[in-house]
């Protein structure tokens, strides 16, 4: 019993502990993607809804109004995201900011929510930073870290929690298809949803014209079985972090087929996948020393301030799946190009980690 208990322990409160300089680069890869690759979500159009069509889920906060906020209070909580995003970005009072970021979220969400169509693609991504913010991704490479001089801090296990949101979530997609008729031989679940997806909702780019033509049973009827053992593999390997973070790999991997195949756009998921991604980092003198040279504080007024003026004055997108839109790209070749470079990445990460380690125990034999 108590190795029992002594093996949970370390589980949640070891097994998935960063260094705080992993933990202040990831914040950074994080922001970045956010801020400048997928776009900060812009909640500034619901001003114009009337109350009449005014529906919040049953249970949320929504409930507690009469309908939607005032256009002063969506704007400023809009405003605040932005802002708050930056603070994270440059690790400007990073815990507050951090747990506010989530906090609007939610907010901003559950009255996004109010329209009738809850949408999950953020659903993980907004907890990031409540989460990530308690771990203490503030400690290192922040504005933080330089004006107080205060002492690196690394919990675990809001990132253990994180790792069970991600494996719960992918266990309950798989569950439902392993116990009802997706595995049936009678019938092809992912080419049944192929063609649903192709006729009804006009997903026919990439490779989805090819696989329209593909009949045979033989190709169709393996997918219905690799998407629920790949669904169901994340709760296993939730006991060993560096499991889970090879097995990620694997999964961009079939989430770049799906969107080749079915189109369907995942990289919503790439924030959470980044966290577990190896990260060996060079000389620590040197890389603070760089770091405490500039004034970053100047830095962060100044492109804050920039980003802001562009965004709310001249409703400016400064994000590469906006610029690209606008340039006439698919949004799929976008998010293709987008998982494809983080996936190539995320393989030299663990590549590195692994030449490392090996360099390590020859050292040590």
């Amino acid at each position: 019993m108590n190795k029992m208990l002594e093996y949970f322990d370390h589980l949640v409160f070891e097994e998935y502990r960063m260094d705080p300089k992993a933990m202040g680069a990831y914040r950074i890869i994080f922001s970045v993607f956010i801020i400048f690759v997928l776009g900060i979500p812009d909640f500034r159009y619901l001003v114009q809804y009337p109350d009449l069509i005014y529906q919040p889920p049953f249970l949320s906060f929504g409930q507690l109004l009469n309908g939607f906020p005032t256009p002063f209070i969506i704007v400023l909580f809009s405003s605040l995201l932005v802002i708050l995003h930056f603070c994270v970005l440059f690790g400007f009072y990073t815990r507050v900011s951090s747990i506010g970021l989530t906090i609007l979220y939610i907010i901003l969400y559950t009255i996004k929510f109010s329209l009738g169509k809850i949408d999950h693609a953020w659903m993980v991504t907004i907890w990031i930073p409540f989460m990530m913010g308690i771990a203490g991704w503030g400690s290192e490479f922040s504005i933080d870290k330089t004006l107080r001089k205060s002492n690196p801090e690394s919990n675990g296990w809001p990132i253990f929690i994180l790792a069970s949101i991600l494996a719960f979530g992918m266990f309950t997609a798989g569950l439902p298809k392993l116990m009802g008729d997706w595995l049936s031989f009678d019938t092809q679940a992912v080419r049944s949803y192929f063609i649903n997806n192709y006729f009804f909702r006009d997903r026919q780019e990439l490779l989805a014209p090819i696989f329209l033509n593909i009949q045979s049973t033989l190709i169709w009827e393996p997918f219905d079985y690799v998407g629920v053992l790949f669904e169901l593999g994340f709760i296993l390997l939730l006991l060993k972090k560096r499991f889970l973070s090879w097995y990620i790999l694997i999964a961009m991997l079939f989430h770049i087929m799906n969107l080749l195949i079915l189109n369907i756009n995942f990289s919503g998921n790439l924030p959470i996948y980044l966290l577990f991604m190896p990260f060996a980092l060079k000389s620590e003198n040197r890389t603070s020393n760089k770091w405490g040279n500039i004034n970053w504080l100047l830095v962060f007024l100044v492109s804050c301030g920039l980003y802001f003026i562009l965004w709310y004055f001249f409703n400016t997108n400064l994000n590469v799946t906006s610029i690209a839109s606008d340039l006439g790209f698919s949004p799929y070749i976008t998010s293709l190009m987008v998982m494809l470079l983080i996936f190539i990445w995320y393989g030299y990460a663990i590549f590195r980690q692994l030449k490392i380690e090996r360099e390590q125990k020859k050292l040590n034999s």
